[in-house]
């Protein structure tokens, strides 16, 4: 009937099922989880498993998150670098027109008589038409800069679709 008893009783019985019970427990150390005392292994192992793919699942989806912003910003960029090219391939198909037509209305003046001679046509390679053949290749070295830019962005959207396959 005192306290101290108690407390005595307490401890041996505590000492004494420490000496004589054991449990065993299964541990998963991907999940730091434990099974259930008296829990079936099999029983165990589907509710870590069912555990496992929940939160699989979980990373997956954050991850799709997570890419599908990266995706829009890269699509948004190739619509940018589509439209940059169409509109540089259209000033370079201009300027090709723009200094064909400046050398053949010159050689055309030069053969109607506005000018004389050899003078007329080297005249022409000198002035309006070497600036507008200039312009014309400046164009189109950018043309293909704005391609291979959207070919460059091509290829890295790819890479970036099969990284989130992966």
């Amino acid at each position: 009937m005192k306290a101290k008893t108690y407390a005595t009783i307490e401890k041996d019985f505590i000492d004494w099922v420490y000496t004589n019970h054991s449990v065993e427990l299964s541990y998963s150390p991907l999940l730091e989880a434990y099974s259930n005392p008296g829990e079936p292994l099999d029983a165990f192992k589907a509710r870590i498993a069912q555990t496992a793919r929940e939160k699989r699942d979980a990373a997956i989806e954050e991850l799709r998150t997570k890419s599908a912003k990266t995706v829009k910003a890269l699509e948004d960029k190739m619509t940018k670098a589509l439209d940059k090219m169409e509109v540089e391939k259209a000033e370079a198909s201009s300027a090709k027109w723009k200094t064909v037509l400046t050398i053949g209305g010159g050689i055309l003046g030069a053969l109607m008589g506005r000018k004389s001679g050899i003078g007329a046509v080297g005249g022409l390679l000198t002035g309006a038409a070497a600036t507008s053949a200039s312009t014309a290749w400046k164009q189109g070295k950018q043309a293909a800069t704005a391609e291979s830019e959207l070919e460059r962005l091509k290829v890295d959207y790819e890479k970036l679709n099969q990284d989130i396959a992966d």
